[in-house]
Protein backbone atom coordinates (compact mmCIF):
# COMPACT_ATOMS: atom_id res chain seq x y z
CA UNK A 1 0.00 0.00 0.00
CA UNK A 2 1.14 3.83 -0.78
CA UNK A 3 1.81 6.19 1.99
CA UNK A 4 1.00 9.80 1.31
CA UNK A 5 2.74 12.11 3.20
CA UNK A 6 3.04 16.18 2.37
CA UNK A 7 6.87 16.35 1.98
CA UNK A 8 9.26 13.74 1.20
CA UNK A 9 13.15 13.89 1.88
CA UNK A 10 15.85 11.96 0.40
CA UNK A 11 19.03 12.12 2.48
CA UNK A 12 19.06 12.17 6.42
CA UNK A 13 22.61 14.49 6.84
CA UNK A 14 22.44 17.42 8.56
CA UNK A 15 20.95 19.24 5.43
CA UNK A 16 17.90 16.54 4.99
CA UNK A 17 17.30 16.08 9.02
CA UNK A 18 16.98 19.63 9.23
CA UNK A 19 15.11 20.06 6.31
CA UNK A 20 12.94 17.88 7.95
CA UNK A 21 12.67 19.42 11.62
CA UNK A 22 11.68 22.69 10.16
CA UNK A 23 9.15 21.09 7.78
CA UNK A 24 7.87 19.26 10.64
CA UNK A 25 7.74 22.65 12.53
CA UNK A 26 5.91 24.34 10.39
CA UNK A 27 2.95 21.46 10.73
CA UNK A 28 4.21 19.56 6.94
CA UNK A 29 3.78 15.70 6.94
CA UNK A 30 7.56 14.46 6.41
CA UNK A 31 9.04 11.64 5.22
CA UNK A 32 12.69 11.54 5.77
CA UNK A 33 14.40 8.09 4.01
CA UNK A 34 18.23 7.44 4.35
CA UNK A 35 19.69 4.93 2.52
CA UNK A 36 21.82 3.96 4.93
CA UNK A 37 21.95 3.83 8.37
CA UNK A 38 20.98 7.14 10.38
CA UNK A 39 24.50 8.84 11.24
CA UNK A 40 26.85 6.96 8.80
CA UNK A 41 30.24 7.21 7.93
CA UNK A 42 29.82 7.58 4.10
CA UNK A 43 28.58 11.21 3.86
CA UNK A 44 30.33 14.71 4.85
CA UNK A 45 27.70 15.04 8.17
CA UNK A 46 29.37 12.10 10.18
CA UNK A 47 32.06 13.10 12.91
CA UNK A 48 33.24 15.01 15.80
CA UNK A 49 33.41 18.16 14.40
CA UNK A 50 32.28 21.21 11.65
CA UNK A 51 34.04 24.50 12.14
CA UNK A 52 31.32 28.04 12.16
CA UNK A 53 32.51 30.93 11.66
CA UNK A 54 31.26 34.74 10.67
CA UNK A 55 34.28 35.59 8.57
CA UNK A 56 34.06 34.97 4.87
CA UNK A 57 35.04 36.42 2.04
CA UNK A 58 31.76 37.22 0.54
CA UNK A 59 29.13 39.35 2.66
CA UNK A 60 26.00 37.25 1.49
CA UNK A 61 27.59 34.35 3.81
CA UNK A 62 28.17 36.73 6.84
CA UNK A 63 24.69 37.24 6.70
CA UNK A 64 23.69 33.35 6.45
CA UNK A 65 26.23 32.77 9.00
CA UNK A 66 24.43 35.22 11.32
CA UNK A 67 21.15 33.53 10.85
CA UNK A 68 22.58 30.15 10.96
CA UNK A 69 24.29 30.95 14.49
CA UNK A 70 20.83 32.11 15.86
CA UNK A 71 18.85 28.86 14.36
CA UNK A 72 21.94 26.73 16.67
CA UNK A 73 21.18 28.56 19.60
CA UNK A 74 17.38 28.31 19.37
CA UNK A 75 18.18 24.29 18.51
CA UNK A 76 20.07 24.01 21.38
CA UNK A 77 18.00 25.48 23.71
CA UNK A 78 15.09 23.27 22.48
CA UNK A 79 16.84 19.92 22.76
CA UNK A 80 19.24 21.11 26.18
CA UNK A 81 21.99 19.59 24.28
CA UNK A 82 25.62 21.40 23.46
CA UNK A 83 26.09 21.70 19.86
CA UNK A 84 28.07 24.97 19.17
CA UNK A 85 31.67 24.84 21.07
CA UNK A 86 33.64 28.77 20.92
CA UNK A 87 36.62 28.45 20.43
CA UNK A 88 37.89 31.87 18.52
CA UNK A 89 39.22 31.16 15.11
CA UNK A 90 42.38 33.06 13.48
CA UNK A 91 42.62 33.19 9.56
CA UNK A 92 46.60 34.03 9.03
CA UNK A 93 47.71 35.15 5.31
CA UNK A 94 50.24 37.55 3.98
CA UNK A 95 48.40 40.99 3.76
CA UNK A 96 48.44 41.28 -0.19
CA UNK A 97 46.53 38.10 -0.89
CA UNK A 98 43.27 39.26 -2.50
CA UNK A 99 40.95 36.02 -0.81
CA UNK A 100 42.68 37.90 2.95
CA UNK A 101 41.97 41.48 1.46
CA UNK A 102 37.89 40.35 0.71
CA UNK A 103 37.69 38.83 4.13
CA UNK A 104 39.05 41.97 6.17
CA UNK A 105 37.08 44.19 4.04
CA UNK A 106 34.23 42.30 4.52
CA UNK A 107 34.64 41.64 8.17
CA UNK A 108 35.02 45.28 8.81
CA UNK A 109 31.87 46.42 6.31
CA UNK A 110 29.73 43.92 8.44
CA UNK A 111 30.62 45.32 11.82
CA UNK A 112 32.23 42.33 12.97
CA UNK A 113 33.81 41.72 16.33
CA UNK A 114 37.49 40.74 14.89
CA UNK A 115 40.87 41.71 15.91
CA UNK A 116 43.62 42.38 13.05
CA UNK A 117 47.05 41.15 14.40
CA UNK A 118 50.51 41.37 13.22
CA UNK A 119 53.07 38.14 12.76
CA UNK A 120 54.43 38.85 16.48
CA UNK A 121 51.08 39.43 18.17
CA UNK A 122 49.95 35.72 16.69
CA UNK A 123 53.06 34.27 18.19
CA UNK A 124 53.07 36.01 21.76
CA UNK A 125 49.30 34.89 21.83
CA UNK A 126 49.01 31.66 20.27
CA UNK A 127 52.63 30.21 20.34
CA UNK A 128 51.34 27.52 18.84
CA UNK A 129 51.31 28.97 15.92
CA UNK A 130 54.78 30.48 13.89
CA UNK A 131 53.60 32.63 10.96
CA UNK A 132 56.03 33.88 8.95
CA UNK A 133 57.70 37.21 8.89
CA UNK A 134 55.21 39.59 7.40
CA UNK A 135 52.05 37.82 7.73
CA UNK A 136 49.34 39.01 9.53
CA UNK A 137 45.87 37.22 11.19
CA UNK A 138 42.42 37.83 11.80
CA UNK A 139 41.28 36.64 14.79
CA UNK A 140 37.04 36.15 15.39
CA UNK A 141 36.52 35.39 19.02
CA UNK A 142 32.93 33.80 17.81
CA UNK A 143 35.00 31.20 15.45
CA UNK A 144 34.22 27.73 16.54
CA UNK A 145 32.72 23.86 15.98
CA UNK A 146 29.57 21.77 15.67
CA UNK A 147 29.60 18.51 16.86
CA UNK A 148 28.72 17.29 13.79
CA UNK A 149 26.92 13.88 14.52
CA UNK A 150 25.57 15.25 17.36
CA UNK A 151 23.68 18.24 15.31
CA UNK A 152 22.29 15.22 12.79
CA UNK A 153 21.31 12.86 15.80
CA UNK A 154 18.98 16.49 17.53
CA UNK A 155 17.45 17.20 14.49
CA UNK A 156 16.47 13.89 13.53
CA UNK A 157 14.79 13.68 17.29
CA UNK A 158 13.64 16.41 17.27
CA UNK A 159 11.68 16.05 13.50
CA UNK A 160 10.18 12.72 15.31
CA UNK A 161 8.69 14.22 18.14
CA UNK A 162 6.64 16.70 15.56
CA UNK A 163 5.62 13.69 13.99
CA UNK A 164 8.33 12.86 10.87
CA UNK A 165 8.57 9.81 9.90
CA UNK A 166 11.91 8.28 9.22
CA UNK A 167 12.85 5.34 7.69
CA UNK A 168 16.96 4.37 7.18
CA UNK A 169 18.49 1.75 5.29
CA UNK A 170 15.97 1.94 2.59
CA UNK A 171 17.60 2.87 -0.88
CA UNK A 172 15.26 4.54 -3.18
CA UNK A 173 14.86 2.44 -6.03
CA UNK A 174 13.30 5.00 -9.08
CA UNK A 175 11.31 8.58 -8.84
CA UNK A 176 7.89 9.43 -10.40
CA UNK A 177 6.64 12.61 -11.03
CA UNK A 178 3.43 13.84 -12.20
CA UNK A 179 1.11 16.62 -11.95
CA UNK A 180 0.17 15.64 -8.87
CA UNK A 181 3.82 15.66 -7.07
CA UNK A 182 5.87 12.96 -7.17
CA UNK A 183 5.98 8.78 -5.99
CA UNK A 184 9.29 7.25 -4.59
CA UNK A 185 9.60 3.73 -4.98
CA UNK A 186 11.81 1.53 -2.60
CA UNK A 187 12.53 -2.42 -2.97
CA UNK A 188 9.61 -2.71 -0.60
CA UNK A 189 7.18 0.16 -0.51
CA UNK A 190 6.46 3.57 -2.71
CA UNK A 191 5.57 6.66 -0.96
CA UNK A 192 3.89 9.78 -2.46
CA UNK A 193 3.79 13.31 -1.57
CA UNK A 194 2.94 16.73 -3.04
CA UNK A 195 6.60 17.17 -2.84
CA UNK A 196 10.32 15.82 -2.64
CA UNK A 197 13.73 17.51 -1.10
CA UNK A 198 16.69 15.83 -2.69
CA UNK A 199 19.43 16.17 -0.04
CA UNK A 200 21.55 13.34 -0.66
CA UNK A 201 24.62 14.82 -1.36
CA UNK A 202 26.98 12.39 -3.63
CA UNK A 203 24.46 10.81 -4.82
CA UNK A 204 22.59 13.90 -5.84
CA UNK A 205 23.39 13.61 -9.87
CA UNK A 206 21.86 9.93 -9.91
CA UNK A 207 18.43 10.66 -8.47
CA UNK A 208 18.69 13.80 -10.50
CA UNK A 209 18.65 11.82 -13.55
CA UNK A 210 15.57 9.68 -12.66
CA UNK A 211 13.79 13.01 -13.08
CA UNK A 212 15.15 14.09 -16.14
CA UNK A 213 18.35 16.07 -14.64
CA UNK A 214 21.66 15.43 -15.96
CA UNK A 215 23.86 18.21 -13.86
CA UNK A 216 27.62 18.52 -14.20
CA UNK A 217 28.04 17.44 -10.88
CA UNK A 218 30.81 16.27 -9.96
CA UNK A 219 32.40 14.33 -6.09
CA UNK A 220 34.87 15.82 -5.10
CA UNK A 221 37.43 14.56 -2.11
CA UNK A 222 38.35 16.95 0.95
CA UNK A 223 41.80 16.18 2.12
CA UNK A 224 41.64 16.74 6.63
CA UNK A 225 44.68 17.07 8.86
CA UNK A 226 44.17 16.64 12.34
CA UNK A 227 47.50 17.54 14.58
CA UNK A 228 48.27 16.59 18.09
CA UNK A 229 48.77 19.73 20.12
CA UNK A 230 52.46 19.92 22.17
CA UNK A 231 51.81 21.65 25.51
CA UNK A 232 53.62 24.90 26.22
CA UNK A 233 56.71 23.90 28.52
CA UNK A 234 56.06 27.81 30.40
Amino acid sequence: MTQNFDAIVLGAGVMGSATAYYLAKAGVRVLLLEQFELNHQKGSSYGYSRVIRYTHDHPIYINMARAAYQLWFALEDETGEKLYVKTGGLDISFPQQPTFQKRLKCASEAGLNYEYLTDSEVRKRFPQFHPDEGMHALYHPDTGYLRASRCVLAFTRRAQTLGTTLIDQTPVTSINKSENGVTVFTATQSYTADRLVLTPGSWTKELLAQLGLNLPLCVMPMQLGFFQATPSES
